[in-house]
């Protein structure tokens, strides 16, 4: 398969972009309250060193182990999101290398990633594990949290 070239990346990213201002603008919102999460998961080294020097900041991975060559990759200036299901095994792995944690599926997994940055003093500049939980809304059933 044949990527493409770093600027064809950059160019993408731009076009992106231009519709994202676009479109917040049509909806009335601050083209700057949109944050661009460019889904790494099936790009190369190469394609992702590109996507950086175009400027984009935010990268998202759903695979721990695919992440972890990128995340060494770049610099710390980028915010990484893990957008996968996280594995209770990769919480260690996990800590300290994303910022956000999009789908964490139970209160247990949630609270471990939690105790654990505590254990490890990773509480630093970034203050806390940001995470995401899911809910399930239903017309037929009572708004449920996870259990």
């Amino acid at each position: 398969m044949n990527e493409p070239p770093r600027e064809q990346v950059g160019q993408r990213l731009r076009e992106v972009r231009a519709r994202i201002v676009e479109a917040a603008r049509r909806a009335g919102r601050s083209p700057a309250a949109v944050r661009l999460v460019a889904v790494s998961k099936a790009a190369t080294p190469a394609q992702v060193l590109g996507a950086y020097a175009a400027g984009q900041r935010e990268f998202g991975e759903s695979r721990v182990q695919d992440a972890l060559p990128k995340l060494d990759l770049l610099p710390d200036d980028v915010v990484w999101h893990l957008i996968g299901h996280l594995q209770s095994n990769k919480v260690n792995k996990v800590l300290g290398r994303f910022d956000l944690v999009h789908a964490v599926d139970g209160f247990e997994l949630g609270q471990r990633l939690s105790e654990k940055s505590l254990e490890r003093e990773l509480l630093r500049a970034r203050d806390e594990v940001q995470q995401l939980l899911p809910l399930e809304v239903s017309p037929k059933a009572q708004l449920r949290a996870l259990g």
